[in-house]
């Protein structure tokens, strides 16, 4: 469970907090891996993943990572074959329903793996070849998931808290030990030995923020020396980047960064989007050297934080990452999002679509013209989605004599789990299916690249934002604000 705490925090401390509880955001990453049937022929491809579910939960299973996202369907005895183009030896994502995975791939690898669904961690297994690097990597998994839960390791007092990420540490090693005597991939062994070393430190750099949080002490610092481990870790080594570790190490090292000039530049404001991203950037100046880190940093930052930019510092943010970036990594991809964002910006009439309901009927965006309409784009597997059903639900039953539509558009990989959900909860408003999940023509037009997101729509089908409160937040203050204006 410890490191299924740690993944969005970025994300989430830019869109949801700007207070002390900045640094308390979870994003559970799943790390596990599997075995399973035989294996055709490689023919032209660089990898093949094939495999058996038992008990599945859909249809579908998806692998990607490294610039490759494959989706292949089981067959009618729960079988399915991955074939992937052009992979480069590193860490690639399974899924399966709501469940992942992480396996380890190189060129020319073919890959087993079976797994069933009702206990996914316990009996993913692998065979093939590279084996034994995806086993020790399953291993890992059950061996986190026994560790203490993060809520209980991040309430303990500092001394305490050392001596269990110590222990934690220990297990680990002898883990990893045991394993290595099979292994005889040298780059996965030094990776994976880098990796250990970089997880106690980012446990390390969120203890205090996490502290504070679950404690209530927010008055609760640190020790003088707890980040004396700071100059241990290369922030300017490139090669590095492709290890999720090194990146997750670097975004809290710059977090870190922007806690220290929040203390000591009074002009640095955290209680915005916008006033966190400018953090940021100072941080990632003045703290990193190297031009393909900072690219990489400020590249990722992009990635999420650009919809909630004002134009004027988007545009001088990409502006940045047009000159930072030689190898052309990250900068096509923003500059053809930044295109596609302003064209859902706030004025811009909507674009329309046509789903079906949870009922069986085809709605438009555009039936609705003479009302608000509020957009919630969920996911049964989405738990923040779900943390905000109660708030919506009471938004609903408040506003329901108002010129107000509220409509929740799934994004699940299939409708089943939508259409359950829809009527166990009997759930209300206008629910319909987006058919495509991430692909469909909503999430692209309004590149949606995180759940939950909520959007305005006003009387006449113009967006008022595409970013909405939540209705947990400021929503409701929000629509009735426009439905005076809209009056």
């Amino acid at each position: 469970m410890l490191l299924r705490y740690l993944g969005l925090k970025i994300l989430y401390l830019a869109l949801v907090k700007f207070t002390i509880m900045k640094k308390i955001y979870y994003a559970f990453m799943a790390v596990s891996l599997a075995i399973g049937c035989s294996t055709p022929e490689m023919q032209s491809v660089d990898a093949i993943v094939t495999g058996e579910i038992t008990n599945p939960k859909n249809n579908l299973v998806r692998i990607y990572g490294g610039g490759l996202d494959v989706t292949d369907s089981l067959n009618s005895d729960n079988k399915f074959v991955v074939k992937l183009d052009s992979v480069e030896t590193g860490y690639f994502t399974f899924r399966h329903g709501n469940e992942i995975a992480t396996v380890y791939l190189r060129p020319g690898d073919s890959l087993n793996l079976s797994l069933d669904t009702k206990k996914f961690d316990e009996t993913i297994a692998f065979g093939g070849s590279a084996e034994a690097q995806n086993n020790y990597l399953a291993a890992r998994v059950l061996q986190d998931d026994e560790q203490m839960s993060s809520p209980e390791l991040y309430k303990v007092e500092e001394e305490r808290f050392l001596e269990i990420i110590d222990s934690v540490n220990q297990a680990k090693e002898k883990l990893f030990e045991t394993h290595s005597v099979n292994i005889e991939d040298n780059e996965f062994l030094s990776t994976e030995k880098t990796k250990l070393k970089l997880q106690v430190y980012n446990h390390k750099f969120t203890y205090k923020g996490y502290h504070k949080y679950l404690t209530g002490d927010t008055t609760f610092d640190v020790s003088s020396n707890f980040y004396n481990f700071i100059s241990d870790v290369d922030v300017n080594n490139p090669s590095l980047l492709k290890v999720r570790e090194y990146k997750s190490y670097l975004n809290n090292f710059i977090s870190h960064k922007v806690d220290e000039l929040s203390e000591s530049d009074s002009t640095i404001d955290l209680s915005d989007v916008e006033g966190y991203a400018k953090a940021n950037v100072k941080a990632i100046e003045v703290s990193i050297e190297n031009t393909e880190v900072k690219t990489t940093l400020l590249g990722d930052m992009l990635s999420s934080y650009l919809s909630y930019l004002s134009t004027e510092y988007a545009e001088s943010l990409i502006s940045k990452i047009n000159e930072w970036d030689a190898k052309q990594e990250f900068a096509p991809a923003i500059n053809e999002k930044w295109e596609r964002l302003k064209l859902v910006a706030p004025g811009v009439m909507s674009p329309d679509f046509n789903y079906v309901t949870n009922t069986g009927d085809s709605v438009s965006l555009s039936d609705y013209r003479g009302k608000l309409v509020y957009i919630d784009v969920w996911a049964t597997w989405c738990g923040p989605c779900l943390r905000e059903l109660p708030h919506l639900e009471e938004m609903q039953e408040e506003m329901k004599d108002m010129d107000v539509v509220f409509m929740s558009i799934s994004i699940d990989d299939t409708p089943e789990p939508w259409a359950k959900m829809v009527e166990e909860k009997e759930m209300k408003g206008v629910q319909v299916y987006a058919q495509g999940a991430w692909n469909s023509s909503f999430a692209k037009d309004y590149v949606i690249q995180a759940i939950p997101r909520f959007i305005l729509i006003d009387k006449g089908g113009k967006i008022i934002t595409s970013n909405a409160p939540r209705p947990s937040g400021d929503a409701g203050t929000l629509i009735r604000e426009n439905l005076d204006q809209n009056s």
